[in-house]
């Protein structure tokens, strides 16, 4: 009996050994793996530190982002219906931006615009796009759990500037209305600096809601040529990639840092937001015990947002469906990358089609400067003197029509098929993006 159970044993640790080697040679390969992604990432240009990214420290003399705190922390501070004007502000918007607007939310509205307090609002905001840097204090190392409670703050003060370059200009108050655009444009830079999806995607919202109030108040007034100058030297540091491009290594590289390198476990089920207790097993045996698998699923991760950084420059219609899509490609078993891979495809559509609204933007505006300059617009682009800007999504040019009073100017949209410029209200990349414009001289 006593010799079985030796045997047994026996048996056992040349088992336990075996796998113990097996276990070792994995977690060897996935280490040499992870550090040919980290190869790879150095090679291409991409940051591999944290510290690279953080936005450069701004003196207070010069941080616009102390003036826009403090505009935002005076409609917080402000009392309406039971919560802060600014969350009451930001419940009503959306009220207003749908199919089917609520004018009493828009009438109040207007009411709040109409009061001393957004006039000081506003004025906190101008003074803040003089100044020459902008960096909030946000805390990069506290990863995905960084406080961002400005961002939302950001975009309700640029629908609410929107909003009231509409009204001035309807009150034939249009010198006030184009300043007011003006100043939108620059504070739609804010973020610009900002290394976080979230941060770069809300820009990009606003810098909508920027060319909306544009396309808006050529309906009732015609910019001047310095008007169309200065915006249009706006328009090129909205244009760049680069703030993206940064965001897509800031997500990285705080990823990395959070969730794939964290010496505290618990911190990461704590991000996670994982409470069940079987969750938190297998998170930890997945991290502990399936560490070989753990290593292959974040050298998966850096590999592939290293592939989409290396991409960027790639144009919208020269990807394909899988590059668009490569998210929903990743295997089931890496965990990781499954929760914190971007949505690339909606990305790069957000982006895409910011882009088609500024170039539609820029070159509607030259065609109001043309139609200035010689009576009338030209028949087609081929006629106009400048260089023709391509839609972003087809690489071909922006489509145009000369219409009796203006133009159709527009984009074929993420579908790329020509709708003739019929635009669909509704969020599923159906229709074209297009600019009517109409205004009797």
């Amino acid at each position: 009996m006593k010799d079985k159970t030796k045997k047994r044993v026996k048996r056992a640790i040349v088992v336990f050994v075996v796998l113990s080697v097996i276990y070792g040679m994995a977690v060897g390969v996935g280490l040499i793996r992870l550090h040919n992604v980290y190869h790879d990432l150095s090679d291409n240009g991409r940051p591999t530190a944290l510290e690279e990214i953080i936005p450069a420290h701004v003196f207070d003399q010069n941080n616009a982002a102390l003036l826009y705190g403090s505009a935002i922390a005076r409609l917080k501070a402000e009392p309406a219906n039971d919560e802060s004007l600014m969350k009451h502000l930001t419940t009503l918007i959306k009220q207003v931006r749908t199919e089917d607007p609520n004018e009493s939310a828009q009438q109040e509205i207007d009411q709040w615009l109409d009061s001393d307090l957004m006039k000081e609002v506003f004025a906190l905001v101008e003074q803040g796009t003089r100044r020459s840097g902008c960096r909030f204090d946000l805390d990069y190392e506290g990863g995905f759990a960084v406080q961002m409670s400005h961002l939302q703050g950001l975009r309700t003060l640029s629908r609410l500037m929107g909003r009231q370059v509409q009204r001035l200009a309807s009150k034939g108050q249009v010198e006030q209305a184009w300043q007011l655009a003006e100043t939108m444009a620059r504070f739609a830079e804010a973020t610009s600096d900002e290394p976080l999806l979230v941060n770069q995607l809300i820009r990009i919202q606003r810098i909508g809601a920027t060319l909306e109030a544009i396309w808006t108040l050529c309906e009732t007034s015609t910019p001047s040529k310095q008007q169309i100058a200065t915006f249009n030297t706006l328009f090129s540091s909205f244009a760049s990639k680069q703030p993206l491009m940064n965001a897509l290594d800031g997500e990285r590289l705080i990823c990395d840092h959070t969730i794939f390198r964290s010496s505290d476990p618990s911190q990461v089920r704590q991000l996670l937001e994982i409470k069940d207790t079987r969750w938190r097993l297998l998170f930890s045996a997945y991290t502990g015990l399936g560490k070989p698998l753990f290593l292959a699923d974040h050298a998966y991760y850096l590999r592939i947002m290293n592939q989409v950084s290396s991409s960027f420059e790639t144009p919208y219609s020269s990807r394909t469906q899988e590059d668009l899509n490569v998210t929903e490609d990743t295997p089931s078993h890496y965990l990781a990358s499954r929760m914190f891979l971007p949505p690339f495809y909606r990305i790069f559509y957000r982006h895409n089609d910011m882009l088609a609204r500024l170039r539609i933007t820029s070159t509607g505006l030259g065609l109001i400067e043309f139609r200035q300059e010689h009576g009338s617009y030209p028949d087609t682009l081929k006629d106009w003197p400048r260089e023709t800007i391509a839609d972003p999504f087809t690489h071909l040019p922006l489509m145009y029509r000369k219409e009796s009073n203006g133009f159709l100017l527009y984009s074929l949209g993420p579908n790329k098929e020509d709708d003739y410029g019929q635009v669909n209200t509704k969020d599923d990349q159906k229709g074209d993006i297009a600019w009517q414009y109409s205004r009797a001289q």
